[in-house]
């Protein structure tokens, strides 16, 4: 019986050495793979936590002479890909295809993980050159995707200012966010 299958074994009867058995013979590996893909510590982290209370919560259905390798990758695998779904059906990315087109960029893979951290970075740039009304309408109104009457509410604001204040918001993103495009366009053709 092989050291994993004896881990398997003593997870399945709620024995907690088991479950550190395995957790310390897989946890660099799968954390590594998660790191891979995610490019985020905190997003790998949380993965790999995630994978192992599944891994717990499931004992029961493991076999004692199966590898949980398998299993551990394929679960992280799935938590990845809906990480990704998850951030492609974000705010920030509708905001970013919305300024592509804006701009007139061709961009063919719109997915495309670095490109999308890359536009979330320059946004959090741009958000600096927000005011605090302003940083607080963009927060509910693309963020939480609340409509300008529910942040006049929530704001004790006039509808009109809010309105004026969103329009106000996109244009200075837009402007600074092009900006450092065409900078760095012109850097990379350079």
């Amino acid at each position: 019986m092989s050291q994993e299958s004896r881990y398997i074994h003593q997870m399945k009867l709620a024995k907690q050495e088991g479950f550190d058995g395995l957790y310390r013979m897989y946890v660099r590996r799968l954390y590594g793979f998660c790191y891979q893909y995610t490019k985020s510590r905190e997003n790998a982290e949380e993965i790999v936590q995630d994978v192992f209370v599944k891994l717990w919560a499931n004992r029961d259905t493991l076999m004692a002479e199966d590898t949980v390798v398998y299993w551990l990758f394929t679960t992280a695998k799935n938590r990845i890909i809906n990480l990704y779904r998850s951030q492609v059906h974000s705010p920030n990315y509708e905001e970013y295809l919305d300024f592509c087109d804006t701009i007139n960029l061709s961009v063919s893979d719109t997915s495309s993980k670095l490109e999308y951290d890359d536009f979330c970075n320059h946004l959090e740039r741009a958000k600096q050159q927000l005011s605090e009304t302003q940083k607080a309408i963009f927060y509910l109104n693309f963020e939480q995707q609340l409509s300008c009457k529910e942040i006049a509410l929530q704001l004790s604001l006039n509808e009109n200012t809010v309105k004026n204040q969103v329009w106000l918001t996109r244009k200075i993103l837009k402007e600074y966010l092009s900006k450092n495009v065409y900078l760095l366009m012109f850097l990379f053709l350079r």
